[in-house]
């Protein structure tokens, strides 16, 4: 998983480097509020879990599950690592103890960011065109479904939005 993190880590790093170039300023576009979400035939997924994810029983897998179940049942269908448009999902997950050490449940914050280049004044950068942010609470038994549905719900009112521009 430090792999993965590390390759996302510098694909990021490549892109803001990569964006002082000629390559992809064909890429970006003007944007603003009218066309956040248009032209966007695929997107790249990032997703960062930090904390207590393990002890909570939150994983990748089932958040990238989630993810591609509505992606599956949308019309933007496709998840592509090479599409510069890149929707992040950063989790910090945190198992709540009493002053004796013992598990009184988890919390999360799900943060939601979709990644764009965009041409500022000729000069193309990356930027959140969409956020959302959630907070979640439970017990280390339900929290990764808690955790799943919301994705699930985030998942959808984007694509609303997706489709409502494209």
């Amino acid at each position: 998983m430090r792999n993965l993190i590390t390759l996302k880590i510098l694909k990021i790093v490549s892109f803001f480097v990569l964006s002082c170039g000629v390559i992809l300023n064909a890429h970006a576009q003007n944007i603003n509020k009218d066309n956040f979400f248009s032209d966007i035939k695929s997107i790249d997924l990032y997703i960062g879990l930090s904390g207590d994810s393990k002890f909570c029983r939150v994983n990748e897998a089932d958040i990238r599950a989630s993810v591609g179940y509505v992606l599956a049942n949308s019309p933007l269908r496709k998840l592509d690592e090479r599409s510069i448009d890149t929707l992040a999902i950063s989790l910090i997950v945190m198992n709540v103890e009493n002053d004796r050490g013992q598990s009184l449940g988890c919390t999360s914050s799900i943060n939601f960011e979709l990644w764009r280049f965009a041409n500022f004044k000729g000069n193309p950068k990356v930027v959140t065109v969409w956020s959302d942010n959630f907070l979640i609470a439970g017990t280390e038994n339900s929290i990764s479904r808690q955790i799943n549905a919301r994705v699930e719900r985030a998942m959808k009112e984007f694509i609303a939005k997706w489709a409502a521009q494209n």
